[in-house]
């Protein structure tokens, strides 16, 4: 449950006298009411409003906390979510003003209740004259004490002390709140609450000299963990660029991983702009006219939209005939600028900037009946990775990789192995792009293509140095994996096994081709990194030697195709690169 967003709706006035906990069951719900319950109660509480409103809090024996309000002539729910866990038996207590709190203070008004267990852990909620919203917690099994949330400020209270042992300044209540996602995961203690205070604006402020935070956020996953991003208005030698940093910080490390956007060339009006005004508002000042450096980045017609990245500035433009096109804008070893620019794309083309990212470019057609994606695979390049066609007619998404296309419909997965025609965004002819599954189909070329195809499907094909049984293997491959076929010799074929990777020899009788190639079923291991992993990329080697070590990005499309020693093979099918890594580094998962 997303504490104080999902209780700020509910003005809490009390009005009943009697007390729900573990010793007296809960308060009568109101008849209107019970058939919008979800499963028995562990307790409840209702609250009756002086204008004859009325709210309602119950808890069950999982752990769940839901909330209702009359509104409307109809009850509407206003609260749901798991919080102290699911082995713990809950109950709601209301607050009583009499009883001194962790700080030494009471309660004004009996405005609030604790959800809580008999194990001493609890949430207490208080009406705050705005909302009804979070201000503790505390967990024994954890701390010994009690924490306290003081509009912005987080205090930690030991037990038997009404000084706090540790208390910081989230800056914002949303920010104080923004960590609070489950139960399990609460900073319950102090040494918790410096990990992140650690994280706060006012400790990373000052991370990059001469820059400016325009930025942050505040989130958990897997430990308390912010991203924040700086700018700076600076002179590159050539004119007025921003400059932008964007980084990521953990609890247990600080400061992880820093990346600089490319410098964004500003015309002369905007160079005594603050950073942040730029930033935080970039993509409606840099539509305007001659916002960017024209003499720096040539602008045929108006900005519609742009992405700025890392090795890129992405642009979407209109010239004077209405006509859009997609301009890619890269750095050279001088600092200045060149360009790509695509064929002129179908009338009010868009880009999705929300979906896509660093190396990525996503184009919505006609309304998004049509959309074609593409990922930047080699310095310049940038290849079609999938598309969707959703229309009256039909409906469906596609990927597309460096050996074929996959087709996902309704009912049915389809592969075809070749090489999609007009795949290369600055090459593609856009208005002669298909549209439909047969027209995609058709510009499918599957000659020179072939899969693996063992009759059992738990054997693997070696891919052999020679033309012979007694040569050795580069690696034993699972069915579906996909080769070029460069020569045939009486029973063998000498393939190519990624973009620039393995060159060997395969038995022929074992590879399918043409129209049989489309029915091979893969039998990839579906295995995924070991818990503790997942954040980072997969270590590996180019080669089974190991001589060269080799990273492959987690976000990446990729997927194990073979096995050599105990080294797993990899491909990663956007840019067509294979990687050998350590198969102890990946498992089943549980289930």
């Amino acid at each position: 449950m997303k504490k104080a967003v999902l209780l700020t709706l509910l003005v809490l006035l009390l009005a009943h006298p009697a007390l729900a906990d573990e010793n007296a069951f809960c308060d009568p719900v109101p008849e209107s009411l019970r058939e919008a319950l979800s499963g028995p109660t562990s307790d409840c509480i209702v609250f009756e409003l002086p204008d004859g409103g009325r709210h309602v809090y119950t808890a069950n024996e999982y752990g769940w906390l839901s909330g209702y309000s009359w509104q409307d002539g109809q009850w509407q729910s206003n609260a749901s979510g798991i919080t102290l866990g699911e082995e713990n038996r809950v109950y709601l207590r209301r607050h009583d003003p009499g009883k001194p709190r962790p700080d030494g203070t009471s309660y004004a008004d009996s405005l609030g209740f604790d959800f809580f267990s008999p194990t001493g852990a609890y949430e207490s909620y208080h009406y705050d004259g705005q909302w009804f919203s979070l201000d503790g917690f505390a967990d024994p099994a954890r701390y010994n004490g009690a924490v306290m949330i003081q509009d912005s400020v987080i205090a930690y209270y030991p037990a038997g002390s009404t000084e706090p042992a540790y208390r910081f300044d989230a800056g914002t209540r949303e920010k104080a709140y923004s960590f609070l996602y489950d139960f399990d995961s609460y900073p319950m203690t102090p040494a918790e609450g410096k990990r992140i205070a650690a994280l706060l604006p006012a400790a990373i402020r000052e991370d990059f000299p001469g820059y400016t935070l325009v930025s942050h956020r505040l989130y958990d996953s897997n430990g308390p963990r912010a991203s924040a991003t700086f700018a700076r208005v600076a002179d590159d030698g050539q004119g007025p660029v921003l400059q932008v940093i964007q980084a990521a910080y953990s609890g247990e490390q600080g400061l992880e991983k820093t990346v600089a956007l490319l410098d964004i060339p500003l015309s002369a009006r905007l160079a005594s702009m603050p950073a942040d005004e730029l930033w935080n508002n970039y993509y409606d000042i840099f539509r305007e006219p001659g916002a960017l450096d024209e003499t720096r980045i040539s602008i045929d017609g108006k900005v519609v939209d742009l992405a700025p990245q890392q090795e890129q500035l992405i642009l979407l433009t209109e010239d004077a005939k209405g006509d859009r096109r997609v301009t890619g804008v890269y750095p050279d070893v001088l600092g200045r600028y060149f360009q790509q620019t695509t064929h002129v794309l179908p009338p009010q083309t868009s880009m999705d900037t929300f979906h896509a990212g660093e190396g990525q470019i996503y184009l919505d057609m006609a309304g998004q009946s049509w959309s074609l994606y593409y990922h930047k695979t080699a310095p310049y390049e940038w290849k079609l990775t999938g598309g969707r066609v959703s229309n009256d007619a039909e409906s469906f998404d596609y990927s597309v990789n460096r050996f074929g296309v996959t087709f996902w419909m309704p009912d049915e997965t389809v592969r075809l192995y070749g090489t999609l025609r007009a795949d290369d965004l600055f090459e593609a002819d856009f208005l002669a792009y298909p549209q439909t599954l047969e027209g995609i189909k058709g510009a499918v070329d599957s000659s020179g293509w072939a899969v693996v195809n063992n009759p059992n499907p738990a054997d693997r094909l070696n891919l052999r140095t020679q033309a012979a049984t007694s040569a050795d293997s580069y690696g034993k491959f699972y069915n579906g994996t996909p080769v070029r076929v460069l020569d045939t010799r009486g029973d063998w074929c000498q393939v190519l096994i990624g973009k620039d990777g393995l060159t060997g020899w395969m038995v022929r009788k074992y590879l399918a081709f043409d129209t049989r190639a489309s029915a091979v079923e893969p039998a990839f291991p579906w295995l995924m990194v070991k818990e503790g992993y997942e954040d980072q990329d997969i270590p590996g080697w180019a080669e089974r030697t190991r001589k060269t070590p080799s990273t492959m990005p987690q976000s990446v499309d990729w997927v194990i195709i073979g096995v050599a020693d105990d080294l797993y093979i990899l491909l990663n099918r956007t840019d067509g690169n294979l990687m050998y890594a350590p198969m102890d580094y990946f498992w089943e998962g549980n289930g």
